[in-house]
């Protein structure tokens, strides 16, 4: 995530003697003055209405996202024109004691904020702005929206002498900075109108050769006087001489530069000068990243392997281990170099590998999706990429439907008959003779179908304008998430639905009324009901309880259980006392918020579940076509109403009751 650091004060607040309390944090965050940054040429000024947080920022150490790095945590929040955060030291791991006995000894921390922005805006010089109470006069950038990621205890900040707030760039910034360059900001339109290049990435001999063409071109031309007889005879020269550079022009710039061509003729350039300009074009973009020469050539390199993985890299969220199985510690290293592409570097990349001619300079988004759809590479890279990226998203979502539902494989979306077993035979006792008794096993039935859901989401003409390819790269993730959604609102309103009594007192997996709520009495008799259910026969089938189903209301009881040493009863006098938790570790809670989600029919805040194992005892499944857990997507047929490119992702699956007597439901109330 693009965003900036700051330093200012970390103070520690110990308990007193006799207390056993966690050392309390407490930050200022930002006072709304002005900052001054490493990354910008002008002053920040954040807006204190606009700066957000989730609760419980990370405290960390030194910026390092590991798991004994972790100091503690707290809430930001904007009190009397501070941004705050108050917290406590959460972290007992040897760096974290380290830090809090040398602040207890008396040396003063500093903190670094990590803070990313959301939106934001250049005040021009001449203009002011009242903001955080206070007239700023420009130019400044103005963060309208941040938000506050993670805080850092430090022991030196960069601002050591404590007299100003000093801002380490740790990122290439992503908001709007019209003005934000120390170089002349005319000078790098101009290059970028031009040349189709980026001013920044210019090597220093590159960035004279262009300043010195982008003086010629931008000088005045002098006045030519005609007040006589020579001087009309000059006037006539000058044309006959302005009409010899403009041909030359043409024929140096030929059908490759036209955009170049009208620049160098409006910009009344020398042909010698157009001549080294093209030069100059020419040797940049062989230096560029998306260039052939980067993405290395040999035996057993597979170029379009290479700019995949830079994708999957950079946008995925594949751990190292499964990167390394998928690509290859070479094409990793490779793709390291490339990682940073643009849109447009992508397309010249699989123009150069499949040896197709590279969109012109100032080629029109048309033309750019032309070029790269004249590629086979473009389309398999993106797709590919695209697809890894989806999985990986859909992974990293916690599903509590899967973590209690029976996996099943349907071959096609015909509805398909699922067996469980009832009942089975009787082992009797062998009589003289040897002679073994027939048993009978007996079957139930259940049915089970998967459907096919989509969604088209499309890459605009405007993304393809701001060379975004991180925009093309939310799709899978959008994808993903919708995905996940869909499968746990299918679960969760068969679930609720409560379809053929599938929950009923008939059936014993039913508690309703007070005693039904999760305490310690209802926890009891809930897994009594549920380990005492039996065969069509009568006989006990020794159903276990693994998993107690919560909605978010019910999550810190659950987690209680699970977790704590002790617990809190009543005594027969309605005194408090305390007792060994003899459910601890038993029963893992999931949580849900679909349970209470007043958008699905049935929902309820106080009621909950037990499961048995769903492979041994399932009550609940989740049918897949093909086997195939995670949602797919593809490039489609472009409507020709819209100005881009459209993707459809699509998910096959279905949801189904298995056996009443593998879950037990508890009303709460």
């Amino acid at each position: 995530m693009n965003g900036f650091y700051f330093n200012t004060n970390a103070d520690f607040i110990f308990a007193k003697d006799g207390e056993d309390k966690a050392p309390e944090l407490n930050i200022s965050v930002y006072n709304g003055g002005l900052l001054r940054l490493g990354n910008y040429s002008y002053p920040v000024v954040l807006d204190l209405k606009g700066i957000k947080a989730r609760p419980g920022v990370p405290v960390l150490i030194d910026h390092t996202n590991s798991a004994d790095s972790v100091l503690g945590q707290g809430d930001v929040a904007v009190t009397e024109g501070q941004v705050m955060l108050a917290g406590r030291v959460t972290g007992r791991s040897k760096k974290a004691l380290e830090i809090i006995d040398t602040a207890k000894a008396g040396h003063r921390y500093q903190a670094s904020i990590g803070a990313a922005p959301l939106k934001s805006m250049l005040i021009e010089e001449g203009e002011s702005e009242k903001v955080n109470g206070r007239e700023f006069n420009g130019p400044f950038v103005l963060v309208k929206q941040s938000e506050v990621l993670e805080v850092s205890v430090v022991a030196i900040g960069a601002d050591r002498d404590g007299t100003d707030v000093d801002i380490a760039a740790i990122f290439g910034f992503g908001i709007s900075q019209e003005k934000g360059n120390k170089m002349d900001p005319k000078f790098i339109e101009w290059v970028k109108a031009t040349y189709d290049l980026d001013a920044e990435t210019l090597t220093e001999a590159q960035r004279e050769k262009l300043t010195a063409a982008y003086v010629e071109a931008t000088k005045e031309p002098e006045p030519m006087p005609v007040d006589n007889d020579a001087d009309r005879v000059a006037v006539l020269e000058a044309k006959l001489a302005e009409s010899d550079r403009v041909s030359a022009i043409k024929d140096i710039c030929g059908s490759e530069f036209g955009e170049l061509q009208d620049k160098a003729v409006k910009g009344g350039w020398t042909p010698e000068q157009v001549t080294v300009c093209i030069a100059e074009v020419k040797a940049v973009r062989a230096s560029r990243p998306a260039a052939p020469a980067i993405i290395a050539k040999g035996e057993g390199v597979n170029k379009e392997k290479t700019i995949e993985a830079a994708m999957v890299t950079r946008y995925g969220s594949l751990s190292d281990e499964k990167l390394t199985a998928t690509y290859g510690e070479e094409t990793l290293d490779r793709a390291e170099k490339l990682r940073r592409m643009t849109l447009k570097e992508t397309i010249r990349a699989c123009c150069a590998m499949d040896g197709v001619p590279e969109p012109r300079i100032g080629a029109t988004p048309a033309e750019w999706v032309n070029a790269a759809y004249s590629t086979g590479s473009f389309p398999s890279v993106l797709l590919n990429s695209a697809n890894k990226i989806l999985q990986a998203a859909y992974a990293m979502q916690e599903s509590a439907a899967v973590q209690v539902a029976q996996r099943l494989n349907a071959n096609d979306f015909k509805t398909h008959t699922g067996v469980r077993m009832s009942a089975g035979g009787n082992m009797a006792k062998v009589v003289n003779g040897g002679e073994i008794q027939h048993g009978t096993v007996e079957d139930e039935n259940f049915t089970y179908a998967v459907d096919t859901y989509a969604e088209l989401i499309g890459l605009t003409r405007q993304d393809i304008i701001n060379d975004d390819l991180g925009a093309f790269m939310r799709i899978p993730r959008q994808i993903a998430f919708d995905a996940w959604q869909l499968r746990e609102n299918l679960f969760f309103t068969l679930l609720l639905a409560n379809t053929g009594s599938f929950f009923d007192a008939g059936n014993n997996n039913l508690l309703t009324g007070a005693g039904s709520a999760l305490s310690v009495d209802g926890l009891n008799a809930a897994i009594a009901q549920l380990r005492k259910q039996v065969d069509q026969k009568g006989r006990a089938i020794d159903v276990r309880p693994e998993i107690m189903l919560v909605p978010p209301e019910l999550e810190a009881t659950a987690d209680g259980f699970f977790s704590s040493e002790m617990i809190v009863v009543a005594g027969a006098s309605d005194v408090a006392r305390t007792d060994r938790n003899v459910h601890r570790a038993k029963y893992r809670p999931v949580g849900s918020p679909f349970l209470s989600n007043s958008a699905i029919t049935g929902y309820s805040a106080t009621a909950w579940y037990l499961f048995a194992n769903p492979e041994t005892n399932p009550a609940f499944g989740i049918a897949y076509l093909g086997g195939n857990e995670t949602p797919t997507i593809e490039e489609v047929a472009n409507d020709p109403r819209y100005l881009g490119r459209t993707w459809r992702g699509y998910y096959d699956l279905g949801v189904c009751q298995i056996d009443k007597r593998g879950a037990q439901k508890n009303a709460g109330a």
